[in-house]
């Protein structure tokens, strides 16, 4: 893969947003089917403070990608270099117990209005950065296409 082509800044906040709003999705789906457990703590993900981390520490220059391209060895008296690729790890979004929801009777905090609610804006925030990621693609096959005429 040519370095700089997928990971570029932008492409990078866009998927680590997906794969957080996919976390948040689960979560709601969680809550949404302990609706009725007794004892259940509704959880949440807020990925958008980890991710703002993320891309600070990114534009602060923290978060350099070097890259060391390999030499391969012929002969055994060769000495080998390694390719080196330092890159930061992949965001993870971790659902956490949320204190939004009111406890009833029974200790389960999930609201159900609101986790609906929830679920519904999630799900567009997730279809509008597929959205753009499908945009970010087809720039790039239209780019090839036109290469080939």
């Amino acid at each position: 893969m040519i370095p700089g082509l997928f990971d570029d800044p932008a492409g990078k906040v866009v998927r680590a947003s997906l794969t957080g709003l996919q976390a948040r999705q689960r979560a709601i789906a969680n809550n949404i089917a302990n609706v009725d457990t007794p004892g259940y703590k509704a959880l949440g993900v807020d990925f958008e403070s980890q991710l703002k981390a993320g891309v600070t520490a990114t534009a602060s220059g923290r978060a350099r990608h070097v890259f060391r391209l390999g030499l391969e060895t012929t002969d055994p008296r060769h000495i080998p270099l390694p390719p080196i690729v330092d890159r930061p790890g992949e965001m993870r979004f971790d659902a956490a117990p949320t204190a939004d929801g009111t406890r009833r009777n029974d200790g389960n905090t999930v609201d159900i209005d609101r986790e609906m609610t929830k679920l519904a804006e999630t799900q567009i925030s997730y279809n509008a950065l597929g959205q753009v990621q499908s945009n970010r693609f087809g720039v790039l096959r239209t780019a090839i296409n036109e290469g080939r005429r």
